[in-house]
């Protein structure tokens, strides 16, 4: 087991899209992660929310509640509301998963944003900390940071 993966060290609650909506980092990850490792320790947290959340319908076998494309009548909805010819390819792009959506933390004082996250259609793709600010940093905003990053992708 990874020294990241230890109960209560990270813990994420997702949405239906598979985005958090809450997180929360242990005080003790600066005493247990280094500062490199920090990107790979919360994406590990998010692996493991997102399989709590796919848990239930595994169980049961309904592998169609994991498919992070919508149903028709939302795909038609969504393309009928896109203003701009620009907006309606890029909701067909990422129904057809062509497409990836990134959300940045606030800039830091090493001229960088504090993390960098990038979704697909249904689910985070990578996780990227500043190793340099996670060291600096309460663990608190690492949290924050995170949900910060999840809302401009659900935008």
């Amino acid at each position: 087991m990874d020294h990241w993966t230890a109960p209560g060290l990270i813990r994420m609650t997702l949405d239906d899209g598979r985005l958090p909506t809450a997180v929360e980092i242990g005080r003790e990850i600066h005493g247990r992660v280094d500062p490199g490792e920090i990107s790979n320790a919360v994406m590990t947290g998010y692996y493991l929310a997102l399989w709590k959340h796919d848990a239930p319908a595994i169980a049961r076998g309904d592998f169609e509640a994991l498919s992070a494309r919508p149903d028709r009548r939302t795909l038609l909805t969504a393309l009928l509301n896109a203003r701009t010819p620009e907006e309606y390819k890029a909701v067909e792009r990422a129904v057809d998963g062509d497409i990836e959506f990134t959300g940045y933390g606030p800039m830091t004082d090493f001229g960088r944003p504090s993390m960098t996250v990038t979704a697909g259609l249904g689910r985070i793709l990578s996780i990227e900390v500043d190793s340099r600010w996670a060291a600096a940093t309460q663990s608190s905003y690492i949290g924050f940071d995170l949900i910060e990053c999840a809302n401009q992708i659900r935008r």
